[in-house]
């Protein structure tokens, strides 16, 4: 009914929210405990945000899992409420993806992946040596997803499928 969703807290300071995330593997379940009976009111609810979060989420873990590899994804919010919805741990780095609905892009919108580029990241305990972001040759550094079919492309780009 439902899975966690783990913090990403390596290279970063302590002062992060490590307790996990809850999301519904379906979101039909999650909408009716929301008593959301219907795409027009989904359309106007004031956790339309969060539902399509979980969505995006739950497509891209049941994807993963479906073709017989462990989703490397977790999420990172720190101790002052900056978050990133989605990140994707891969080999050569983390990346950090914002998971929105709406109907236009304001920048603040991806305010979040703007902290996660300047945040100063720590590389073990033992080594207190700030890094600057990881950067990524090629890869997705932010993605807007218009909808689950999209998550199945985002997930083939991050190499988790």
């Amino acid at each position: 009914m439902v899975f966690r969703l783990s913090p990403h807290h390596q290279r970063f300071n302590r002062r992060l929210t490590k307790s996990p995330k809850l999301y519904f593997v379906d979101t039909g379940l999650l909408c009716y405990l929301l008593q959301i009976r219907s795409a027009d009111e989904l359309a106007t609810h004031a956790l339309r945000g969060a539902v399509f979060e979980n969505l995006v989420i739950a497509d891209l873990t049941r994807r993963c899992l479906h073709a017989g590899v462990e989703p490397r994804i977790a999420f990172w919010r720190d101790h002052r409420g900056n978050e990133i919805d989605l990140v994707l741990n891969r080999a050569d780095g983390a990346i950090p993806v914002e998971i929105k609905s709406g109907t236009t892009v304001a920048s603040d919108l991806f305010k979040g992946l703007r902290y996660w580029r300047a945040a100063p990241r720590r590389v073990g305990v033992r080594r207190r040596r700030k890094l600057s972001a990881p950067r990524h040759r090629g890869a997705v550094v932010a993605a807007l997803v218009v909808s689950a079919e999209r998550s199945a492309s985002l997930a083939r780009r991050a190499h988790l499928l």
